[in-house]
């Protein structure tokens, strides 16, 4: 079976973007669309992509806890990142179907996907902070030593949660 990624990603804009329609139904484009590769004096805003705790079994992207109220405060763009969990997202059975980490590299997927189009949401790909909360911190930590994840975030912050923490990682015997 071949490896498949899964993105699902929630995008917070500033108050100050405007996209969609207008009450005369007239379309609302984002600086930088695709009709408009050139963003002129546009400013671009810094971008946060969060990663969610939950011990990498359970949590959402989409919880109220770390909603845009807790987390937007300035002007930036922020991106939350829904990642396969439990077995789907970090069963490695040392086997082609069961590599590992798939939960990662539906992290990794996102931030690319920040790289090639955040601009069009009005954000600045390059200033983007990656953040993580326990298990998101400890995921912060691994894409901040991953080569893979190079150049994809410019700043890491990790709340309760690294690589060292003895819930975040196990062995192949353990596992």
């Amino acid at each position: 079976m071949p490896s498949m990624l899964c993105l699902h990603v929630h995008l917070v804009l500033p108050n100050k973007a405007e996209f969609g329609h207008n009450s005369s139904g007239a379309e609302i484009r984002a600086a930088g669309s695709e009709d408009d590769e050139d963003l002129g004096s546009a400013k671009l805003s810094p971008v946060v992509v969060f990663l969610h705790g939950g011990a990498f079994y359970t949590g959402t992207a989409n919880s109220h806890i770390y909603g845009p109220d807790f987390l937007l405060r300035e002007d930036v763009v922020l991106v939350t990142v829904q990642y396969r969990l439990g077995a789907l997202g970090f069963l490695a059975a040392g086997s082609r179907d069961a590599p590992g980490n798939a939960g990662l590299k539906d992290q990794a997927l996102a931030l690319q996907w920040v790289q090639r189009n955040i601009r069009r949401f009005g954000g600045d790909p390059s200033s983007v902070t990656l953040l993580g909360h326990s298990a998101g911190g400890a995921a912060v930590h691994y894409h901040a030593m991953s080569p893979g994840s190079r150049g994809l975030f410019h700043r890491a912050v990790q709340l309760s949660g690294c690589a060292l923490n003895a819930w975040a990682f196990a062995t192949p015997a353990e596992a």
